[in-house]
């Protein structure tokens, strides 16, 4: 090998441990959140509000991290009793959002159902007037798609057995 290209060598080895010795002796300040816990456990819950939906997850950490980097915290710089806290914080958080969801769900559900006597009688109508005595699955989505109503899975089995339920009358 040519002493040009050791010398090369040489040099950009040197540079690179120049680089991590350096960095590895900048101290960075260490963060302890000046919150109380009930106080980021309700901030908290009102961020993730806004930015977790049922549809998209979003890692706990990831929350976390957005949620401290939002108030003007590193959290890779707390401090050990900060980070005890917002584990605390992050299972709270996480609860509570499972509960938001559940409420949520269910007035969502409420709202379906109160819809459903309408969708009944237009589905009874769409089928006598397409010929149909029986309603399969299929049929019931292609009635809610063109009717544009947005029924969870349980209020369409509803529809559906309502809607047989009825044409079986006749």
């Amino acid at each position: 090998m040519d002493n040009e290209y050791l010398k090369r060598i040489a040099e950009a080895l040197e540079k690179i441990a120049d680089t991590i010795d350096s960095s590895s002796t900048e101290k960075k300040d260490v963060q302890t959140l000046k919150e109380s816990e009930d106080e980021l456990i309700e901030q908290m819950t009102e961020y993730a509000k806004k930015y977790k939906t049922e549809d998209q997850f979003i890692d706990s950490l990831e929350l976390s991290e957005s949620f401290l980097d939002s108030i003007g915290y590193d959290s890779d710089l707390l401090d050990i009793p900060s980070q005890r806290k917002m584990d605390i914080v992050e299972n709270a958080v996480d609860m509570n959002i499972r509960e938001f969801f559940r409420e949520k769900e269910k007035e969502d559900i409420e709202e379906q159902k109160a819809k459903l006597p309408e969708a009944i009688e237009k589905c009874k109508r769409w089928a006598e007037e397409n010929g149909l005595k029986k309603l399969t699955k299929s049929d019931i989505g292609l009635f809610i798609s063109e009717n544009e109503y947005d029924f969870n899975y349980a209020v369409k089995d509803l529809l559906y057995g309502k809607v047989n339920f009825e044409l079986k009358k006749k």
